[in-house]
């Protein structure tokens, strides 16, 4: 009989649990709904069509409302023209579930995506982030979130929240571009950085001729400079605040500004790994001296405090791949391995003026390889939507229980900018399990 206990202990926890969730839907505590709307995306999408590039086979989304304005659009992925949108089937928007009982014993987080009832229409539910909390001041500028009068700086964890995707590296798309003269090659899946190595087998050596270039020479001064691979956006156009998933929208576009770097990093050897950041008005030049971890920040060409690399990261660096993030959102330098902050320091904030080679990475002296390769920027909150009224001037102040809600979908969403603050007894409950952007 004892060999049927853990059987039957099985059974009874299915059973329990059964009961429990079947408890739950038929109380409401939790209830799955799917998304009709596209003011959440790309986090979470409404009706859509999923469309495919003919050239590179690259799939993406875009809404049906956008989709149904257009036959055509451009692929996000090789920056082809004229990707077929017409005869394509709809598809239903994310199903999501609401936990409705999270709310009921603690705040709204800031950035936490919950379901509130439209304040124009209570029989309607909608879907959106936490940008502002009771008490405070909240306002919108260039693209940022101001609370109290000054931008708010987010976290690393809250940075991937907001962070979409511009681009990811998945093939050779011309878009990381060497030097012409360069050790960096595509081999196929990842980005390769060789060191070069004189031939020592040749037999017969031949004195170089001074009126002709020295290949091994040249190979050689290049090894004593970085040797940069740097991010070119297609028809070196400045990168903006479009979003392929409202293609056929007809709006004024923003330039950004605030870009993060992120990729799998895998070392070999002795060397210089070097990290550039250009937002079209400044530039950060961080290089990385390994093994010993010696990191230094150039600012404008001018070179800054040097500071040493946290053991634990050195020791990742040795041992094998790292995630690699190099971001200047909301007004912070920040550069982190495996999560592990290991540079933070103040940026300028200007008016965009306009970069279409945010990001470079760069190595002197020994072999890198990079793996998932990609380009985000950071959620560009727009002052108000198509077609909406302009916001109140001098921002919204918020009751000690109204929060401040934004959709990820800045262009077109109805939320707050709208309504205005939205007091907590509209706040229905939050989703289970975290989504995140930049699918």
């Amino acid at each position: 009989m004892k060999r049927f206990y853990p059987a039957i202990r099985l059974a009874v926890a299915c059973l329990v649990l059964a009961i429990g969730l079947r408890t739950w839907l038929v109380m409401g505590l939790i209830e799955p709904v799917t998304v009709a709307g596209s003011s959440m995306a790309p986090t979470l999408r409404g009706i859509f069509v999923a469309a495919q590039c003919p050239k590179c086979h690259h799939a993406f989304s875009v809404g049906a409302e956008f989709a149904a304005r257009t036959e055509a659009v451009t692929c996000p992925q090789c920056a082809r023209s004229n990707v077929p949108l017409a005869a394509l089937a709809w598809q239903h928007g994310d199903r999501i579930w609401i936990d409705r009982t999270t709310l009921r014993w603690r705040a709204p987080q800031r950035w936490e995506v919950v379901v509130a009832r439209n304040p124009e229409d209570a029989a309607e539910l909608c879907v959106k982030r936490v940008a502002g909390l009771p008490g405070e001041t909240l306002a919108l500028r260039d693209g940022n979130v101001l609370v109290d009068g000054a931008i708010f700086v987010k976290s690393l964890d809250q940075q991937h929240l907001l962070r979409q995707l511009v681009h990811r590296e998945i093939s050779n798309s011309h878009r990381w571009q060497p030097a012409e003269t360069t050790h960096w090659r595509w081999n196929g899946s990842d980005w390769q950085h060789e060191v070069w190595r004189p031939n020592l087998q040749r037999s017969n050596p031949q004195r170089p001729n001074p009126q002709r270039p020295n290949p091994q020479r040249r190979s050689m001064q290049q090894d004593d400079a970085i040797d940069w691979l740097r991010y070119q956006h297609p028809r070196a156009k400045p990168l903006t605040d479009d979003v392929t998933y409202n293609a056929g929208l007809t709006r004024q576009l923003n330039l950004v500004d605030e870009f993060m770097l992120s990729a799998e990093l895998m070392v070999k050897g002795e060397g210089t790994l070097g990290l550039a950041l250009n937002d079209g008005t400044a530039r950060a030049t961080v290089t990385l001296q390994l093994p010993g971890g010696e990191l230094t920040l150039s600012e404008s060409g001018q070179r800054g405090s040097t500071t040493q690399l946290a053991m634990a990261s050195r020791q990742r660096l040795a041992l094998g791949k790292v995630l690699l993030e190099f971001s200047n959102f909301d007004g912070q330098l920040l550069l982190t391995i495996d999560g592990r902050v290991e540079l933070r320091r103040p940026w300028p904030i200007t008016k965009a003026a306009g970069t279409d080679s945010p990001v470079s990475i760069g190595v002197q002296g020994m072999e890198v390889w990079l793996d998932e390769l990609k380009l985000y920027r950071d959620t560009y909150h727009c002052t108000r939507a198509v077609d909406s009224r302009p916001p109140l001037i001098g921002g919204w102040l918020l009751g000690a229980e109204d929060y401040f809600l934004l959709g990820d979908n800045s262009p077109i969403s109805l939320d707050s900018r709208r309504w205005g603050p939205v007091p907590r007894r509209l706040l229905v409950g939050r989703l289970l399990g975290e989504p995140s952007a930049g699918r």
